[in-house]
């Protein structure tokens, strides 16, 4: 998952925004979030402030924010707080097939209630199947998603990935990938 962070304090860094921090453009951090929200209205936005004023949260709240904290809080409270608002913004996203529920949030799968150990690309893999809902996926389109390759050169770098999760999926149940010759790949619904 990939979070920016923007911030009107030139001064202020943050470890986790290292590769995307960014100053801002001519204007207010306000003026960018009106601007997100007129294009991405459904994308979580916490603020943090080193104002704690009630105008200021209320403004947040009203207009862009989903929650506010103050710059100075303790260091486990930020994390707290975005996996609050990562879980309400996107539980109805869960994607549950047959026994198995798929939560981008939690970027995890479970079976039963059992998370399945998956590595970052496995995860994505079974990501865009589940979201598929049933239809196949070709190596192109998967290979356009998750490696941002438009083509499809004479490769089993697809075929490679999906064997991993395809493997920690059905270990010793019923086939849950099915390769559909000419087509790509699908989740069993």
């Amino acid at each position: 998952m990939k979070i920016l962070i923007v911030d009107d304090d030139p001064g202020f860094c943050s470890p986790t925004s290292s590769d995307r921090e960014q100053a801002l453009p001519e204007g207010t951090g306000w003026n960018f979030l009106d601007d997100l929200r007129q294009i991405a209205h459904q994308i979580p936005v916490v603020l943090l402030t080193a104002r704690p004023s009630s105008e200021v949260w209320v403004h947040g709240l009203t207009h862009v924010a989903d929650d506010c904290m103050v710059k100075t809080i303790a260091q486990d409270e930020p994390v707290a707080r975005l996996h609050a608002v990562l879980r309400r913004t996107y539980r109805s996203a869960q994607v549950h097939i047959q026994n198995l529920t798929v939560d981008p949030c939690l970027r995890g799968i479970q079976r039963e209630g059992q998370e399945i150990d998956l590595t970052p690309r496995e995860f994505e893999i079974l990501w865009t199947l589940a979201q598929a809902s049933g239809r196949a996926v070709s190596s192109k389109e998967l290979l356009k998603r998750l490696w941002g390759v438009d083509f499809a050169p004479s490769t089993n770098l697809v075929q490679v990935h999906v064997f991993h999760p395809r493997k920690k999926l059905e270990a010793g149940r019923t086939k849950m990938i099915d390769t559909v010759r000419g087509e790509g790949y699908r989740l069993k619904v």
